[in-house]
Parts: C-alpha cells; sequence; structure tokens
C-alpha cells in the first residue's frame, strides 16, 4: 500500500490550519496534537476545546469506521472567522452518509426498543452550532462552526 504524503497546511495571517491524517484510529493522537497546537496559537478558551474535539473525533472516527478499506488520509481544517471557529473534515474516498440528517435516536425508549448508533453523531449537533454536509463522486465533506466564548 503506498502512503502519501501528509496534506500541511498552516496560514497564520488567516488563523487556519490543515493537516491529513492515516485514515487508522491511532491517528487520534495525532490530531488532539494538531488541534491544540490550534487552540494555543489562536487562543480559544479550554471550555470551547472538549466539544471541538469531541465533534472533530466523532466525524474522523464515523470515516474510518465506515471506510475502512481507502488508504486515503482524512483531512481536517481549523478556522477561526471572528467569534466561531470552523471545522471541515473531509474524506476524499466514502459513500455518502449525511450525519447532519441522522436520525434522532430515542434514547427514552427501552433498551430492548433501541437499535444501536447514533449517539456520537446527535451529541456532536448539540455541541457544535451548525452542522453542513456535502458529498460529490467519493468525496465526504463535513463542515462544524462553533461559536467560541
Amino acid at each position: 500500500m503506498r502512503v502519501k504524503s501528509p496534506v500541511v497546511h498552516d496560514d497564520l495571517s488567516s488563523g487556519r490550519s490543515e493537516r491529513g491524517f492515516a485514515r487508522t484510529f491511532a491517528a487520534l493522537g495525532e490530531i488532539f496534537a494538531f488541534t491544540k497546537g490550534f487552540y494555543l496559537r489562536e487562543g480559544i478558551a479550554p471550555e470551547d476545546r472538549f466539544d471541538v474535539d469531541f465533534a472533530v473525533e466523532e466525524i474522523f472516527t464515523n470515516f474510518v469506521k465506515y471506510d475502512p478499506g481507502s488508504s486515503e488520509q482524512v483531512t481536517v481544517a481549523l478556522e477561526r472567522v471572528g467569534d466561531r471557529l470552523r471545522i471541515t473534515i473531509v474524506d476524499p474516498d466514502s459513500a455518502a452518509f449525511d450525519p447532519s440528517a441522522a436520525p434522532v435516536a430515542r434514547t427514552d425508549a427501552p433498551l430492548e426498543e433501541r437499535t444501536p448508533g447514533g449517539l456520537g453523531i446527535q451529541l456532536t449537533r448539540k455541541l457544535v452550532d451548525g452542522m453542513d454536509y456535502t458529498h460529490s463522486g467519493r468525496t465526504s465533506t463535513v463542515t462544524l462552526t462553533k461559536r467560541l466564548r
């Protein structure tokens, strides 16, 4: 399997950073190091960091879990736009799945009536202020927005 060079793009003057990560759960440590560096550089308040890291982890792990055969990197981009943080996660080799349209998990139903899955996406939608999805060819793009404190 051919390993592609990582995508690396930082535009410190515009408050944007972008990195490509291997499609593996083991990449989560690298992702969190990347987000931490961005938070420190951009002065993102600690109380916002958990929400963003949870959302990035949820979307990234879904890409890994549901398209494990691909060797394409998943790109994570962070951009501060005024009082908002824009998080863009791009999977260049994936089937269509719109997390913004996923059904609401029935947490009030008895266990035997529930279907597994969906809680992570549901919580992600509560932690961020916006979630958009596009799919073209085999490229899925999830864009999250978070209002910063």
